[in-house]
């Protein structure tokens, strides 16, 4: 039965690639694209490689817990996600085209605790990112 399907779906891709390597007509209808003309390839040559597309993203994160040491159990936990993308495309300009991002995250936490023979006060700093670039020629 496998054996079946596999050949339907060649026997349907067939007229797709009939006519020279050009998509007939008829497909091109069927498709919805009616008003769609195939080029040479002396002319697809003429415009082919005219355009870059580069695009680049990241994902910076950064978490922290501070616990106290007098056995309270107080905690305090924080954190903090950046992503960035970027996406560039130039359309037949001939020039190079470039994307590029920044992301950066940052935290900051304190906690003070007090009980009647001792004290805890902690600080924690964190932070994280990135830089990214792509270019197309």
């Amino acid at each position: 039965m496998r054996y079946a399907f596999a050949l339907v779906a060649v026997l349907m891709a067939a007229p797709v690639f009939a006519g020279e390597g050009h998509v007939p007509q008829s497909t091109l209808d069927a498709i919805g694209l009616a008003g769609m003309e195939t080029l040479s390839d002396a002319e697809g040559m003429q415009v082919r490689g005219l355009s870059g597309n580069a695009h680049t993203q990241g994902l910076s994160l950064v978490s922290g817990l501070l616990i106290d040491s007098l056995g309270t159990k107080s905690y305090v936990f924080g954190s903090d996600t950046n992503y960035a993308h970027a996406t560039a495309e130039n359309a037949g300009l001939q020039v190079v085209t470039q994307a590029s991002h920044e992301q950066g995250s940052g935290i900051a936490l304190s906690l003070d605790v007090m009980t009647l023979t001792s004290q805890f006060s902690g600080m924690l700093l964190g932070g994280a990112g990135g830089y990214g670039f792509a270019a197309s020629q």
